[in-house]
């Protein structure tokens, strides 16, 4: 399985081209059998775990609760990075930028939640997982602790991107980032609300995409802060706002892992057939890729991040150029060639994210900025910034690590700049490196990022607008 196409693959935007998908297969008569007893042991091995909550219903021993307000590790590297930036923007006059909301056109959601106010009312779990089995993927040894905060999941009337703090001992960009970029819309806002459900006082239900079974599942994890013997946050839930839901949203795609990964090495052990084998190795690799890492939180690469939300709802394309991509992400190696694609998914309010290269080239432009080589930052919306020539278009863009790198108080907060309507536009002054909020010019994206990923859901361009616009036979890869 790949996790996505090299940079000289062409048309990068094309669904079903990314990710694995059995149809990508050679079927022979083998594979076929192979591939059917493959499916049918996966719902039985995984549907066989699966357990009924009601509301209310513990889980398990309580781990010791914290005494002392839970502490974060010192960030080296990466607080260095940012004083870089804000040392390089400190003598420059601010960036006169202007923003205006994103489309709010999808259609109401549903959740399949409902109601869990009575304790007639149950739900479906797929995976449960304790703190405990968490901590031991992490490779935490000594005691734990619990923080329960009196705080909601969301600790407002919605969820916002400053809520986004990354701790500093993950590796979860790719997914924090994809959870920025949807909070930072009225669509995206509610779509998490949809999402991520509080059953007790103890413990949340996500749904999240099942790539394995192909389907959506539901995840039960607990909603407190899961602290080592130093009392240092194992998870992402030390943002200024309080709220819960990052931390709740990466404990249940870690658990989501997890129960995976051992569930197909238990099926491979027993697996009677090569060609099954083959089957269950290849879903191994794509979940435990990432091999610099040490856990299954840490090895997760962009596709794996973005493949786990469920797909946005279903809707007409406001264009007929493009067209929705329901069974696949959208990825580009060259964001300058597809400019067009994240932009106008960016303008109808689809999460996108974009990656900083490891070359010199990015590595360079993104040190000035404060932002680390290798690092990926959620796209917030369309902007504008005024220069001596008139106003260059381009993306206020958020780096998921926050405002945390910063010592100084007056940050830019995006949820406070934003207009209330999309016919509204404000303006606001931003330092041009530094902090977490940061505007990019269309025409310098090559030179800061080198791939940008759009969720399953958002728009592609369609054949006939494909071939319109195609270069000249001879210069295509």
């Amino acid at each position: 399985m790949t996790t996505g196409p090299s940079p000289q693959a062409p048309k990068p935007y094309t669904p079903n081209d990314y990710g694995y998908d059995f149809d990508h297969l050679e079927i022979t008569e083998d594979r076929k059998s192979a591939l059917e007893s493959y499916q049918s042991s996966l719902e039985a091995k995984f549907g066989s775990r699966a357990l009924k909550v009601i509301q209310g219903q513990g889980n398990g021993k309580q781990l010791p609760l914290a005494t002392a307000n839970p502490r974060h590790k010192p960030i080296n590297l990466y607080s260095a990075v940012r004083v870089i930036g804000r040392f390089v923007s400190e003598n420059l006059p601010p960036d006169n930028i202007s923003v205006k909301s994103q489309s709010n056109n999808w259609p109401e959601l549903e959740t399949e939640f409902n109601d869990l106010s009575t304790s007639s009312r149950s739900l479906q779990i797929d995976v449960n997982m304790t703190d405990e089995e968490l901590a031991a993927d992490l490779g935490v040894k000594g005691k734990l602790y619990q923080d329960r905060q009196d705080s909601s999941i969301f600790n407002r009337r919605e969820p916002c991107p400053e809520d986004i703090r990354l701790n500093d001992s993950r590796k979860s960009c790719y997914l924090l980032s994809t959870l920025a970029s949807l909070a930072a819309t009225k669509n995206g806002k509610q779509f998490l609300r949809a999402n991520i459900v509080q059953l007790d006082q103890e413990h949340a239900a996500v749904r999240l995409y099942d790539r394995v079974l192909g389907k959506n599942i539901i995840v039960r994890v607990s909603t407190a802060r899961l602290l080592n013997k130093d009392k240092h946050d194992l998870y992402s839930f030390g943002n200024r706002s309080a709220a819960l839901w990052p931390g709740i949203m990466e404990k249940a795609f870690h658990a989501l892992k997890i129960h995976r990964v051992h569930a197909l090495k238990d099926m491979k052990k027993s697996a009677t057939s090569e060609e099954l084998k083959a089957l269950i190795q290849t879903e191994l690799n794509e979940l435990e890729s990432h091999s610099g890492a040490g856990n299954l939180l840490d090895k997760t690469e962009l596709l794996g991040a973005i493949y786990a939300l469920p797909c946005l709802p279903e809707r007409a394309s406001p264009d007929s150029a493009y067209k929705q991509a329901l069974t696949a992400p959208i990825i580009s190696f060259d964001p300058a060639k597809d400019l067009d694609i994240l932009r106008f998914n960016v303008e109808q309010g689809v999460p996108v994210i974009v990656g900083v290269g490891e070359n010199i080239k990015n590595a360079s432009k993104s040190l000035i900025k404060g932002t680390p080589a290798g690092h990926a930052l959620a796209v917030l919306c369309t902007a504008k910034r005024k220069t001596a020539k008139g106003m260059k278009d381009g993306i206020l863009v958020y780096d998921p690590f926050g405002d945390s790198l910063d010592t100084k108080a007056d940050v830019t907060r995006f949820s406070e700049i934003l207009p209330d309507s999309e016919q509204k536009r404000a303006a606001v002054q931003l330092k041009s490196g530094g902090q977490a909020l940061q505007f990019v010019a269309f025409d310098e994206l090559n030179s800061h990022f080198s791939k940008f990923a759009v969720v399953r859901g958002g728009y592609s361009k369609t054949i006939s607008s494909s071939e319109s616009t195609a270069e000249p036979e001879s210069t295509q890869n």
